[in-house]
């Protein structure tokens, strides 16, 4: 069974009250819909992980069918409720966007997706957004992440 996993896709990344929005936030917004839309179609349920004291982003929240899990650390397999809920109700493929979390789910055995036009982050010490994000989407591929579209991912 695959899961989808919506992670700290935050309101405070999009509304710009305490820092610029998001690198393509329109986009970002736009490509997480479009996932959900194609799970629910699909009938994989989706997952919200958000770090605590903040909400998910508003326009998304009704779209999440599944269970929500807070994280206090980058990885959200941090929270052992999560890899114990997702191995209890037989989930061994993860569709989900964010490297610590990516990363440990492989090391932990899952099958992962990443949607590669899902996340986004903002510029850093002199670096683009979209190089980094051009990177990430490298370094997770070789650690054995399959990268997919939003446009392109089905759920079977």
């Amino acid at each position: 069974m695959t899961a989808v996993l919506v992670i700290d896709l935050q309101v405070g990344m999009f509304d710009g009250v305490h820092f610029p929005p998001i690198y393509k936030a329109a986009s970002l917004l736009a490509n997480t819909e479009r996932v959900l839309e194609a799970a629910h179609n699909g009938l994989p349920e989706a997952h919200w992980l958000q770090g605590k004291r903040m909400a998910s982003a508003s326009s998304l929240s009704a779209e999440a069918n599944g269970a929500v899990f807070q994280k206090t650390e980058s990885d959200s397999f941090s929270n052992e409720m999560l890899g114990a809920w997702l191995k209890s109700n037989g989930v061994n493929e993860l569709d989900m966007c964010v490297a610590a979390t990516v990363l440990s789910a492989l090391n932990k055995g899952f099958k992962v997706q990443v949607v590669g036009d899902c996340h986004s982050t903002w510029d850093s010490e002199g670096v683009e957004a979209a190089d980094i994000i051009t990177n990430q989407n490298k370094l997770l591929k070789e650690a054995g992440a399959t990268i997919v579209a939003s446009s392109t991912i089905k759920f079977y």
